[in-house]
This record gives structure tokens, sequence and C-alpha cells, in this order.
């Protein structure tokens, strides 16, 4: 009998729903902007497929800032 897995379905819809919403909000920051023709479709999607990485790198910046001194 096939069993159905309700974590990996979970886990398969949040990470799209998370995909749809990074590119979401980039194309938004991009109208905000008034540079919405100067977007590049293909590296907001991808961007957009690696949207945890993109996440966890931000955060990292939040929570232990740049090393480099402005000066």
């Amino acid at each position: 009998m096939l069993s159905f897995d309700w974590m990996a379905f979970t886990a398969a819809t949040i990470y799209f729903l998370g995909i749809y919403l990074h590119y979401i909000h980039i194309l938004t920051v991009f109208h905000l902007l008034d540079r919405y023709d100067e977007i590049n479709f293909k590296r907001t999607i991808l961007h957009s497929l690696v949207w945890p990485f993109t996440v966890v790198m931000f955060l990292w910046a939040g929570l232990f800032g740049d090393d480099e001194e402005d000066e």
C-alpha cells in the first residue's frame, strides 16, 4: 500500500510558498523603487529558488554585522 507522508508534503508546501513569497517580495521592491524595467527575471527566479540561503545570509549579517570598518 502506498503511504502518504504528511511531513514531506507540509515541508514541500512551505518551501513552495516561500519561493512564491520571495519572488513577489523582490518584484515589489523593484516596483517601489521605480526600477521595474531593470529587473532580471532569470536571476530573480534563481534567488527565489534558494531563498533559505538568502534569508540565512541576511540574518547572519544582521546579527553579527560586517567585520569591515567604514573609514
